[in-house]
């Protein structure tokens, strides 16, 4: 059965446990429920969850039920995880399952946050997004998996998870992917290695900022990228304004990821047609030890220490000499990626932010560590209604933020429409936590339409961040 199961109105917290080899899931529940009386928080921290036979985690928030819809409505719900350990379960590492209805107009809120996401056999986090909330995914280490690092479905309206200052890498499947109608927004985000590409997503939307992308291949959609730096075979010339060409240099930094799968006498059969660099050492699914290459032979090598167990395509990461195991995507001295984020975010020297996970990271660390106080909450944007993910034609957007916004919120929205500048055309309205913007005329179709909010202040209201929205 499961590690601990999690049923009805809850309101617990898991804290400093180890919950492994569980024949399904670590911690599961089924249907969170809330009410305006009673609201549900379940807390789970510096927890290890390793092992387990299905997800590591796996949370489902239910509909309002027929028994007493207006008692429910308006229900708060709050999902935190923080500084955990999500390792080699058998299925996803961690999943939320949003079974709510915006016609419920409950409250939820999801923090994934400074947690390490390792070595599960499918998709590291994947959020199921049939209904809107404010969830965020910040400072996580989202490594080795074998399918996607994240993943997020949606619908029409939303919502839009916001991904910032993670390492995603040298998983199976792509950085981050989205199906059906799903939107996610990543920024100062280091994505690279990753066996499907820096993202996948045929129908949603997926925009990238201030952050660090590898590989870029010929073919690839740059149009989401703002202020990047992006490395691989593209031509420089293609590249938007803000977005960088160039090998990214920073304090650790794996030279080659590829797969692997061991074999019966302790050996690995390396996948593709790898060229196994000289002069380095190997980690096995992002697992903290360094092995020496003892004995290779085409594509199979012998590491000493042997690893323990190497199921079918794990992720084998190349460092060189005297570097690794721990990935630091804190530029060095020289990087093209100092000071090069969105200028109109600046540090408190007055420049632009770098790029990565360091730029605009208040604890400037990412993966668990107990002893880091917990980030500023800010402002958080919730929905977009439409989405995204579908054409904007009408030229009318309704934003939903997490806190009230301030009264001059209007001064931080900027419209581009083909790259021409059509915020003195909006027509701004604000009410409590909600935005509505308004292009006049509307945009035509097959026009390329940037929204963005800029840093913005108030009290336990603002935001320092750039948002672009699409």
């Amino acid at each position: 059965g499961e590690g601990i199961r999690i049923q009805g109105i809850p309101d617990i917290r898991i804290d400093d446990c180890e919950i492994r080899n569980n024949l399904n899931e670590g911690i599961e529940s089924q249907w969170i429920r809330a009410s305006s009386e009673d609201n549900a928080r379940i807390e789970i921290t510096r927890c290890k969850i390793r092992n387990n036979g299905d997800e590591g985690i796996d949370l489902d928030i239910a509909p309002i039920d027929g028994l007493n819809p207006p008692l429910q409505q308006g229900a708060q719900v709050r999902i935190r995880i923080r500084h955990c350990s999500i390792e080699e379960n058998q299925l996803e590492g961690i999943v939320v399952d949003l079974d709510t209805r915006n016609k419920d107009q409950m409250d939820v809120r999801i923090r994934i946050d400074d947690t390490l996401v390792r070595a599960n056999g499918m998709t590291g986090i994947f959020l199921d997004g049939d209904a809107d909330a404010a969830i965020r995914v910040a400072r996580c280490q989202i490594s080795a998996n074998h399918g996607d690092g994240i993943s997020a479905t949606g619908i029409a309206s939303g919502p839009i998870p916001s991904v910032q200052h993670c390492n995603i890498i040298g998983n199976g499947g792509a950085g981050i992917a989205t199906y059906g109608l799903g939107s996610i927004a990543a920024w100062h985000c280091w994505v690279d290695g990753n066996g499907q590409g820096i993202f996948r997503s045929p129908r949603g939307s997926i925009t990238f900022q201030n952050s660090v992308l590898s590989p870029g291949t010929p073919g690839l959609d740059i149009s989401s990228f703002h202020y990047c730096l992006v490395e691989g075979n593209l031509i420089p010339a293609e590249l938007p304004e803000g977005v960088i060409y160039d090998v990214p240099q920073m304090l650790g930094r794996p030279i080659l990821y590829t797969r692997g799968t061991g074999l019966v006498d302790g050996t690995v059969v390396l996948e593709g047609n790898a060229t196994i660099p000289a002069d380095t050492r190997v980690e096995i699914a992002d697992d903290g030890i360094l092995r020496q290459i003892i004995s290779s032979e085409g594509s199979i090598i012998a590491l000493d220490p042997p690893p323990d167990d190497v199921p079918v395509s794990s992720a084998v990461f190349f460092w060189a000499v005297d570097e690794g195991p721990h990935e630091d995507a804190t530029p060095i001295p020289a990087s093209s990626m100092i000071q090069a984020s969105d200028p109109t975010s600046v540090d408190e020297d007055g420049f632009p932010h770098d790029l990565g996970p360091s730029g605009n990271n208040s604890l400037q660390f990412v993966g668990p560590d107990p002893a880091l106080p917990a980030a500023p909450d800010e402002s958080q944007l919730i929905s977009v209604n439409p989405s995204p993910s579908l054409p904007s034609i009408s030229g009318l957007w309704k934003l939903f933020f997490s806190r009230e916004l301030p009264v001059d919120i209007d001064q931080a929205v900027r419209l581009q429409i083909d790259g021409i500048d059509r915020t003195g055309d909006l027509e701004i309205q604000r009410n409590a936590a909600n935005l509505t913007v308004n292009l006049v005329p509307a945009p035509q179709p097959g026009q390329q339409t940037l929204l963005e909010i800029l840093p913005f202040f108030g009290v336990d209201s603002g935001n320092d961040s750039v948002r672009r929205i699409f």
